[in-house]
C-alpha cells in the first residue's frame, strides 16, 4: 500500500500569506520603526527601554533548522503615558498605518493587542502594574548570506 502526503504553503510564514521582498534586516527594521513609533505614541517620553536586537534565526523546514531561512526577534519596554486609553491610542495609531490589528483582549497578564505587517507579527502588552511591552519577529525569509 502506497501513501502520498502532500503539503503547500508560501515560502515564508509572512502574515498575509504571501512572500514578502523584503530582506530580513529590512523586515527587522520595519518590526523596529512600528514599535518605537507606537511606544513613542502611547508611552511617557524617555522612558522607552530597547531590548537587544536578537541575533538572526534559522527557521523553515523541519525542526526549523534550515541555514537558508532566517528570523530575528523584537522587544521593548516603556511607561504608560495613559493607562486608560493606551490600547485605544494604541489601535488608532496601527490601523491608521494599514496594519491588520486584532484585540484589545484582557489576560491575566493585562491587556494585549496584536498586530502585523508584510514580514512581522508583534504585539503590544499593558501590564496590570502600567508597563508597556512591544514586540515581535519577522517573518522566516530568506537568508541573503546563504
Amino acid at each position: 500500500m502506497t501513501l502520498v502526503l502532500s503539503g503547500c504553503g508560501t515560502d515564508d510564514d509572512s502574515p498575509s500569506g504571501k512572500e514578502s521582498d523584503m530582506t530580513p534586516d529590512e523586515a527587522y527594521a520595519a518590526l523596529e520603526k512600528v514599535s518605537l513609533d507606537l511606544l513613542n505614541e502611547v508611552a511617557q517620553p524617555g522612558t522607552i527601554e530597547k531590548g537587544e536586537q536578537g541575533r538572526p534565526v534559522p527557521c523553515g523546514g523541519p525542526g526549523g533548522n534550515e541555514r537558508n531561512k532566517i528570523k530575528f526577534s523584537y522587544s521593548a519596554t516603556a511607561s504608560a503615558a495613559d493607562p486608560a486609553t493606551v490600547m485605544e491610542s494604541a489601535r488608532t495609531t496601527l490601523t491608521g498605518r494599514g496594519l491588520e490589528v486584532a484585540g484589545p483582549d484582557s489576560t491575566a497578564v493585562g491587556d494585549q493587542l496584536s498586530f502585523s505587517g508584510d514580514a512581522f507579527t508583534a504585539g503590544l502588552t499593558l501590564r496590570k502594574n502600567g508597563l508597556l511591552e512591544a514586540g515581535g519577529e519577522t517573518a522566516c525569509l530568506d537568508d541573503p548570506d546563504q
